[in-house]
């Protein structure tokens, strides 16, 4: 019986990762069918790239051959630099470097790659016209696949968000160039307050100036979230389909303090994780379903009627996280692990800077998030996880909660799953009411 339960343990656990590691839906919330070879190519995964106008194939093709020379030319290149040969023998022509154009062309080699499911360099154009009415294909929330909406549907959820003006503040008369111009000068400020602390020299290059042709004000886009309905997707129950705002701040000023910002956080969490180690609490942090399924594995039950599963789940964490929350967390972690308050001034300087620039395009508009973390920002992650780490950790350090009755107590973000016994169900029930109270639950 153990034998034979551990042997479809195993089956599930290996179907639900090869599960993880791609997509394979396509949800239409239109009137229109798409065609089959569309359905086929979109089943490949979301690994593509959306363009908005046809792609020149000859350029294309171009471009292809170029990366593949190069990928295939460079460890030609470097074996033949490393290679000692014999002058008296060796003719100099052998010591040339032959590209590739001269070996088998590269395109049979593309298509059998894109034979594969996996294969993540298709360049995709579907952004088209049905009925006189706009569709548009994009990624979904939580990696579940494409959705396929109108764009009217966008027009409305953009409407939504930017209506809460406890979030977002509209900004007129913006002066972009002075903008980038007074923060290039308080990064070199920061730069020079911090340069003790700031040993690693990458680290120390991601407060330098970048130009500003290279720069780029972040815009805001919408990730559908079709795993919140309740039906499968169609055009009836379009109305009933919400966006994860998502501001993309890949080539801003606050870009690279944004990235510095996360390692350092990256660190602490670490320590983290090892001071709960110390205290012999696990560490609530998982990273995907795959680490909960390997949690599970590691149980022994005998019977699963004697155990109770709660989900639960933080309402919109990344908006509801304050400033206030988060200085809170960066000053009371630093204390909890004895870094120095040296330390704890730059990571709480690093974070106002970026704080205060949390700017971003719809359209023609700027506007500015004056609530909360910004979703798409490097170090928005480790905020949440420094936030509600410290929370947990105060809680199972100075509750006399008995061991064995939470035997899981996991989160991934915002999203918490807890495995309990029945049998102590009063216990059970005062514990979830004290973790209830955080307020962001």
């Amino acid at each position: 019986m153990e034998q034979s339960l551990k042997s479809q343990r195993a089956t599930f656990t290996e179907s639900e990762k090869i599960k993880l590691s791609s997509s394979n839906k396509v949800h239409n919330f239109t009137s229109t069918p798409l065609p089959p070879d569309a359905i086929s190519l979109l089943n490949k995964g979301t690994n593509f790239i959306l363009t908005t106008t046809t792609p020149s194939i000859s350029s294309l093709q171009k471009t292809i051959e170029s990366e593949v020379n190069t990928a295939l030319c460079s460890p030609i290149r470097k074996k033949n630099h490393t290679t000692k040969l014999n002058s008296s023998k060796t003719s100099k022509s052998l010591l040339r470097f032959h590209p590739y154009r001269n070996q088998m062309h590269p395109l049979p080699l593309l298509q059998q790659e894109q034979s594969r499911p996996h294969f993540n360099l298709h360049l995709i154009d579907y952004v088209h016209n049905t009925n006189d009415n706009d569709v548009i294909l994009t990624v979904s929330d939580k990696n579940m696949g494409w959705a396929h909406v109108p764009t009217s549907w966008f027009s409305t959820e953009y409407k939504r968000h930017l209506s809460d003006l406890s979030t977002y503040r509209r900004i007129d008369n913006f002066n972009c160039k002075q903008t980038i111009t007074n923060s290039h000068t308080l990064l070199g400020q920061l730069k020079k307050r911090f340069a003790t602390v700031i040993t690693n020299h990458d680290n120390s290059r991601l407060l330098d100036p970048t130009p500003q042709d290279k720069l780029q004000l972040p815009y805001i886009k919408l990730l559908p979230k079709v795993h919140k309905l309740d039906k499968p997707a169609s055009y009836g129950n379009l109305k009933k389909l919400t966006g994860r705002p998502i501001i993309t701040a890949h080539s801003w000023i606050t870009s690279n303090p944004s990235r510095l910002l996360g390692t350092e956080l990256d660190s602490i969490i670490l320590q983290l994780k090892n001071l709960f180690e110390e205290r012999n609490i696990p560490c609530p942090l998982i990273y995907n379903s795959y680490d909960l399924l390997l949690l599970l594995d590691k149980l022994r039950i005998t019977n699963m009627y004697d155990l109770c599963v709660t989900t639960f789940d933080f309402t919109s964490l990344y908006t509801n996280i304050s400033y206030h929350d988060t200085t809170q967390a960066i000053i009371k972690n630093c204390k909890l692990l004895n870094l120095p308050n040296f330390y704890r001034d730059y990571l709480l300087n690093l974070n106002n800077f970026i704080n205060q620039r949390n700017y971003f395009r719809t359209g023609n508009t700027i506007y500015q998030q004056i609530k909360g973390v910004a979703m798409g920002s490097y170090h928005s992650c480790q905020i949440a996880d420094l936030v509600l780490l410290l929370s947990e950790f105060s809680f199972f350090n100075n509750t006399n909660c008995p061991t064995n009755s939470i035997f899981i107590f996991c989160r991934y973000i915002d999203d918490g799953f807890m495995l309990t016994s029945k049998a102590k169900l009063p216990n059970i029930i005062l514990t979830s009411a004290a973790l209830t109270r955080h307020k962001y639950l």
